[in-house]
């Protein structure tokens, strides 16, 4: 597999009147924000911590001593935000975007100023995602649209942002089909365990994801019909048509895909199996992004390998994958297994003499010191690594080896019921409004 050079962001921010919010210009500082269900009853799994009194709540990160410390608790009075589940930090501004998570209500993706010298989070706008648990965010390269979806419904589409970063209500809106293009399976609720079973019955979303050369394809893992399915993305109307599907894996087991990543230099995507505990890895030709168009059936990504999440040994029906993320060096990938409550660490192959490049080698599977590691992330230095232990009420911090590919304890911090890890390095400027709703 070709390398390939990043992304470029195109989007030049109209003008603002207000003043610019000024960060550190050492450029050390990182918050750490952590959000944590808040409800357990609305929710299409089962958490076992306990429910947290706050949604969001932000740190101070000492890089040098691996030391976190509070900063600021979301307490807002009359925040309607229950259960924010996933977390993305605006490319320029410093503005948090968050998404609820629930299978009774739509959810709602939630913007947050960041202020700088405090991290305070600040509400500047909130929008209707129009479906149910939803549970991604993806900010398109032109910085005009989020890309979201609703894991429950399964349904996905494109919401504004003004030039200060606030949501704008959602204009383009499509339910994924079936795999052949037709009308999918519509989800229903079934008795007190919504999930269970009929979650391989039905079509489940799980992300959206852009392709990183030209930011044009979206990539759409869905756990339901086992396969992640790809839409053209509009930037000039936001509009998601389909364009076929990929399949996970060889022979019949459903895998159930929940999240995929791309490597930032080869061309090469991972996706994480939840049900399956394994990983497949593919290959993709740059040209076939170029030229996918609506309605087509081409399949842009090719599989090369799949590899166990687990040791061979462990029960694979005790055990589902959480997230899975490439290391900031591009060295490593990495995965959370809920269940076997560990993280795995793979080294990216390299050699071209191979015929391998960017498959994967288990360097090893370290305990999170917590239980149902549902989200992981590293800090913006590539040496520290945080757990979200969702059902022991706590995040844990590592100190990962680079050459090793290795994570050694430092220390846990009482949380309760966290589902997402969010590291972000305030911008030196920006003009995201601190007006509140």
């Amino acid at each position: 597999s070709g390398s390939r050079p990043p992304l470029k962001l195109d989007f030049h921010p109209l003008p603002d009147p207000r003043p610019p919010i000024m960060a550190h210009e050492d450029g050390t500082k990182q918050f750490i924000v952590v959000s944590c269900y808040t409800q357990f009853d609305n929710l299409a799994h089962k958490p076992r911590g306990t429910p947290s009194q706050h949604g969001m709540q932000v740190f101070g990160f000492d890089s040098t001593t691996g030391l976190m410390t509070t900063l600021s608790i979301n307490t807002e009075t009359g925040d309607t935000v229950v259960n924010p589940a996933f977390s993305r930090f605006h490319p320029t501004l410093n503005v948090l975007y968050s998404v609820s998570e629930s299978v009774k209500n739509d959810g709602y993706l939630t913007a947050y100023a960041v202020d700088v010298s405090t991290g305070e989070l600040c509400r500047i706008g909130q929008q209707s995602c129009l479906g149910t648990s939803t549970c991604y965010i993806t900010t398109a390269p032109d910085l005009r649209n989020l890309l979201y979806v609703n894991y429950w419904d399964s349904t996905l589409g494109a919401m504004p942002i003004d030039a200060a970063g606030r949501p704008l209500p959602v204009e383009k809106q499509t339910r994924a089909p079936s795999k052949d293009g037709g009308e999918a399976r519509q989800p229903q609720q079934h008795g007190d365990d919504p999930h269970s079973k009929h979650r391989t019955e039905e079509t489940h979303a799980h992300a959206i994801v852009l392709d990183p050369c030209f930011g044009r394809v979206a990539f759409v893992p869905d756990l339901g019909e086992d396969c992640i399915k790809q839409f053209v993305y509009d930037r000039a109307t936001g509009a998601l048509d389909y364009a076929g599907w990929i399949p996970c894996g060889n022979g019949p087991k459903h895998r159930g895909p929940r999240y995929i990543e791309f490597h930032p230099t080869l061309n090469v995507a991972y996706t994480v199996n939840e049900l399956a505990s394994t990983v497949s890895v593919y290959t993709f030709v740059e040209e076939r992004l170029r030229a996918l168009a609506p309605g087509s059936t081409d399949r842009t990504l090719q599989l090369a390998q799949e590899i166990d999440t687990v040791p061979t040994a462990f029960p694979r029906k005790m055990n589902t994958c959480g997230r899975i993320c490439v290391s900031p060096s591009g060295k490593h990938v990495l995965v959370s297994n809920r269940g076997h409550d560990s993280v795995v660490v793979y080294e990216v192959m390299t050699d071209p003499c191979s015929g391998s490049v960017g498959q994967l080698r288990t360097c090893g599977y370290f305990h999170t010191s917590g239980a149902t590691p549902r989200h992981f992330a590293f800090d913006l230095t590539g040496k520290w690594f945080f757990v979200a232990n969702q059902d022991s009420n706590c995040v844990s911090v590592f100190k990962f080896n680079e050459e090793e590919g290795s994570l050694t304890y430092a220390q846990s911090y009482s949380i309760n019921s966290p589902n997402f890890v969010c590291p972000i390095k305030p911008h030196k400027r920006t003009t995201a409004a601190k007006a509140r709703l």
